[in-house]
């Protein structure tokens, strides 16, 4: 009896999961959609799902729909949305990373004084004009990094 209702449960247990994980796929396609949607030149939304499946899977044709809609779309939206995506996924796992180190639920990049550190290296890089030749402003966000880094290595070897 105590078997079937533990089989039971971990169905249930299975049913959620994929529940939950198909609904935030679905949620994360609809909003990547509508974010390529509107902008300052809105896009219908069909001719939207109609560029996206062609460029991206070479199915479905594009034709009547406007080449400067195509354009803006692939060269400006497009990439634009999915550095937003890695970004939003990369600051998650710092997230993740600080709170499992930290073993506090609550912790960010403030409560060791990450954010702070960062903050310090784009005010010396703004200040001393560091700049990298082949990428612009590459000289802040290098030297936002390695602060905030460095800042970080200070307080973990103090505190140890």
């Amino acid at each position: 009896m105590n078997t079937s209702k533990a089989a039971m449960s971990h169905k249930k247990g299975k049913y959620r999961t994929t529940l939950f994980v198909t609904g935030s796929v679905l949620l994360l396609v609809s909003a990547f959609v509508i974010s390529l949607s509107y902008g300052s030149v809105a896009i219908p939304f069909d001719q939207t799902v109609r560029l996206l499946v062609s460029r991206c899977f070479g199915l479905g044709k594009v034709q009547g729909i406007s080449e400067s809609f195509s354009t803006i779309l692939t060269e400006v939206r497009l990439p634009r949305v999915i550095l937003a995506g890695l970004v939003g996924a990369a600051l998650s796992i710092a997230g993740a990373a600080m709170q499992g180190l930290l073993k506090n639920p609550l912790a960010d990049g403030s409560t060791l004084g990450v954010t702070a550190g960062g903050a310090l290296g784009a005010v010396l890089s703004i200040v001393l004009g560091i700049n990298l030749p082949f990428f612009p402003q590459g000289g802040l966000a290098l030297m936002s990094i390695a602060f905030s880094f460095l800042s970080l290595m200070v307080i973990l070897t103090l505190s140890y």
